[in-house]
């Protein structure tokens, strides 16, 4: 049976400053409501973070991760930990996905899938590092039109 609680607010706290529009975020490291670890698990801390986002006018939805750690950290350091989780799926899962159309793939056979991975990745990697302005999806659009743009782009692979 799992139990559902809310970041206790007279915890220890860290929060994160925020403008307006961006996501604030806050971690405890108190989950007194969460049951004892399984026999077996070396559990040291269960952590929280609760996300949510201030816009003018509309509620937003607070979002609350639980974490069950095997080292103790401080509040301050599982907001770190839990803003480069998603560091990593914005500036990667999330481009291959929007950008390279990586979900709409139907290579299933062999090596096939990997190998179209690793081709993606190569070339994500190289329109990033090529100094021209605009976002990946754009850079690939210039490619499509430019046989310049293009040679510039394959030119720039070190």
């Amino acid at each position: 049976m799992i139990t559902v609680g809310r970041v206790s607010p007279s915890s220890s706290l860290a929060e994160e400053a925020a403008d307006a529009r961006s996501p604030h975020q806050r971690s405890s490291d108190e989950m007194g409501w969460l049951p004892p670890s399984p026999d077996g698990i070396a559990m040291c801390q269960n952590s929280g973070v609760e996300t949510y986002c201030k816009r003018a006018g509309t509620p937003e939805p607070v979002i609350v991760r639980y974490f069950l750690l095997s080292t103790l950290l401080s509040p301050e350091r599982m907001l770190e930990v839990a803003r480069t989780h998603w560091t990593i799926e914005n500036q990667l899962h999330w481009v291959l996905d929007v950008a390279l159309l990586e979900d709409a793939a139907r290579a299933r056979k062999d090596n096939a899938p990997q190998n179209l991975a690793i081709i993606r990745k190569l070339a994500l990697n190289t329109l990033r590092q090529h100094p021209a302005k605009g976002s990946i999806k754009t850079k690939i659009k210039r490619a499509g039109w430019n046989d310049d743009f293009l040679a510039s782009l394959l030119g720039h692979v070190r």
